[in-house]
């Protein structure tokens, strides 16, 4: 119940002049942060260009849809859509002036590990077309989906530099992945993976094997953390951020709704 009690998270960001971004940096800016190892984009960044932050001209949304077939295409709808629109687009007028509340909920992070679920979400997605998979065979790595769709909505190819971090992320899903229909489905792209690897640099398979076992270690933090959140419920939320050191600058205050939360940042001076 996005309605219900919860906690407001409310950081400061800097205000800036609106600036004119070609639509080419920012599917540079895209690809790159999203093919690196680990997620460090900046956000102010990350969001120029993006419907779930700004506005699109009616011309646009028409510009997209005749050339994409639907504004939101493919596996992840906000940034497919970015992406899309930057492929059509003219211009972009970035406001760096942040006012942003954002209702989160379970992270479908989570459930992307399932591989029925993630097979599902791509049936889906292929109904309004399917991007050609940059490693042939392997379909229950999200990672690896996702960037398929991007290089493919893009128009732009995967940096060579980055080939070998998209094995060995798509490696660690596949040994992340759960629920998988039967041992043979697993056997298979895990054969995938290592065939497109030993075609691309045969060093690759020494950094897959390693993925196993950071993989195992992830599912015993999650095991640990599951029972720890048993015993403590919402408690181990608090515990988490002292453990991991959330910055002073970001206030936690809890309210009992959404529309608490808003009254509070609209009277905060």
């Amino acid at each position: 119940d996005v309605m219900g009690q919860g906690v407001l998270h409310a950081a400061r960001e800097p205000y800036g002049e609106p600036v004119s971004v070609s639509p080419e940096e920012i599917l540079d800016y895209l690809l790159a942060v999203y093919s690196a190892a680990g997620f460090q984009g900046n956000h102010l960044l990350e969001i120029r260009g993006s419907i779930y932050h700004g506005a699109f001209s009616s011309a646009l949304i028409e510009a997209v849809r005749a050339r994409f077939g639907r504004v939101f295409p493919l596996l992840a709808p906000d940034l497919n859509a970015q992406c899309a629109a930057m492929q059509v687009a003219k211009s972009v007028v970035h406001v760096p002036r942040p006012l942003e509340m954002r209702l989160e909920g379970p992270s479908n992070g989570v459930a992307m590990k399932r591989v029925p679920h993630l097979w599902s979400i791509q049936r889906e997605a292929a109904r309004w077309g399917r991007s050609r998979p940059l490693i042939p065979g392997v379909s229950a790595s999200s990672t690896h989906a996702l960037l398929s769709d991007l290089v493919e909505i893009s128009g732009r190819p995967l940096p060579p530099d980055r080939v070998a971090e998209l094995y060995r992320r798509a490696a660690y899903d596949l040994y992340r992945a759960e629920d998988w229909p039967d041992r043979a489905s697993r056997r298979a792209q895990l054969a995938a993976l290592y065939e497109g690897a030993a075609r691309v640099d045969r060093s690759l398979g020494r950094v897959i094997a390693r993925e196993k076992w950071k993989a195992h270690g992830a599912r015993l933090k999650d095991q640990f953390m599951t029972r720890l959140r048993r015993r403590l419920g919402r408690r181990v939320d608090g515990l988490w951020r002292r453990i991991i050191r959330v910055p002073s600058t970001l206030r936690m205050r809890p309210f009992d709704s959404a529309l608490g939360a808003l009254a509070a940042l609209d009277s905060a001076k």
